[in-house]
C-alpha cells in the first residue's frame, strides 16, 4: 500500500504542478484570484461584491484537490480605483496552501469601456503533513518532519472591458520571496490570458458568449479552456466548456433578485484520473452591493 500511495502521489504531482494556481470551471466569477486589474470593474450599478467558491475535484479520489475561496472587491468611483481581497485554502494530498492577497487597480475610461491595470500582493503559507502517510519505513523519502514555510509574492495584470468584450493578461506571481531555499518550486510564474465576447445586444433575450482562458508555464503543457455561455435573459446562464487534457464541463449561472449570483459546475474527467474518479463539483455564491 505504501508504494501504491507514493505512486499515486507522484502521478498527481505531475498532473497538478500546473495547478499551483487555483483552478475553476466558473472562472468568470473568480478572475479576482489571478488578475488584480479586475478589481472594481462592474457591469452595472454595483459598487462592491462579495463571494465564496467551493471546488471538490475528482470526487472519491483520496487526496484529490479541495479548494475553498473567498473574495471581496470595492470600487472607489470618484478616484477610478478598485480594491480587491481574496483568501483561500487549497488542499492536495498531504499538501495544503493558505493564501491571503490584496489587489489594487486603477481604471482609465475609454470611449467604449475601461482599461485597467492592477498589482497583487499575497502571503502564502505552505504546509506538508507527512504524519498522514502511513507505513513509513526508516530512511524513506517521506520519513521527515512536517514542513511549513511562507512565501510573499507580487503579481500584475491588465484588463480591457466593455459591455460586450473583456480581455485580460496577468502574471499572478511575477516575483516571490521566502526564507525557504526551494520556494520557487512552489511559486512558479504563470501567464494567464482570458477573453470573452458577447454576441447580440444587451436587450436581447438570448445571447451567446464565447470564452477562453489560456494558462502558460514553461515546465508543463499549455492548458486552454474554451467554452460558450448561453445568456437567457439576464438571469440564467448555462454553459459548456472544454479544458485540454483534463475535462468536459457544464456550468449554470443564476442571478436572483438582481443582487445574488449562484454558480454551479460539473466536470466530466477526460484524463487518466477518470479510472478512479469521473466527476468534479463546483459551487459559487456571490452578493452585489448596489449604489
Amino acid at each position: 500500500m505504501k508504494y501504491l500511495y507514493i505512486g499515486c502521489c507522484f502521478f498527481m504531482s505531475i498532473n497538478l504542478f500546473s495547478q499551483q494556481e487555483l483552478l475553476f470551471t466558473n472562472d468568470r466569477y473568480n478572475i479576482l484570484t489571478f488578475n488584480p486589474a479586475i478589481s472594481g470593474i462592474f457591469d452595472d450599478n454595483t459598487y462592491a461584491k462579495a463571494n465564496v467558491s467551493y471546488r471538490n475535484q475528482w470526487q472519491g479520489f483520496d487526496g484529490a484537490p479541495l479548494t475553498i475561496n473567498g473574495g471581496f472587491e470595492y470600487l472607489i468611483e470618484d478616484k477610478n480605483i478598485g480594491l480587491g481581497f481574496t483568501i483561500y485554502n487549497d488542499q492536495i494530498g498531504i499538501d495544503s496552501k493558505f493564501e491571503i492577497a490584496g489587489n489594487y487597480a486603477y481604471h482609465m475610461k475609454t470611449r467604449d469601456g475601461k482599461l485597467s491595470g492592477g498589482i497583487r500582493t499575497a502571503l502564502t503559507q505552505f504546509y506538508s503533513d507527512f504524519d498522514a502517510i502511513v507505513n513509513v519505513e526508516a530512511g524513506d523519502i517521506y520519513d521527515d518532519a512536517n514542513q511549513s514555510f511562507s512565501v510573499f509574492s507580487v503579481g500584475i495584470g491588465v484588463i480591457y472591458a466593455e459591455e460586450n468584450l473583456q480581455f485580460g493578461i496577468a502574471v499572478p506571481n511575477l516575483a516571490a520571496f521566502s526564507k525557504q531555499a526551494s520556494f520557487k518550486d512552489f511559486k512558479e510564474r504563470h501567464l494567464h490570458l482570458n477573453a470573452s465576447f458577447k454576441l447580440g445586444d444587451y436587450t436581447d433575450d438570448f445571447r451567446l458568449e464565447p470564452t477562453m482562458l489560456f494558462k502558460y508555464q514553461p515546465s508543463v503543457p499549455i492548458q486552454v479552456k474554451i467554452g460558450v455561455l448561453f445568456h437567457l435573459g439576464n438571469t440564467i446562464t448555462p454553459g459548456i466548456h472544454f479544458r485540454t487534457d483534463d475535462a468536459l464541463a457544464f456550468s449554470l449561472g443564476l442571478k436572483l433578485q438582481e443582487q445574488i449570483d449562484i454558480g454551479l459546475a460539473y466536470d466530466l474527467t477526460l484524463s487518466k484520473i477518470r479510472q478512479v474518479s469521473n466527476n468534479t463539483l463546483e459551487l459559487f455564491l456571490g452578493y452585489r452591493f448596489y449604489k
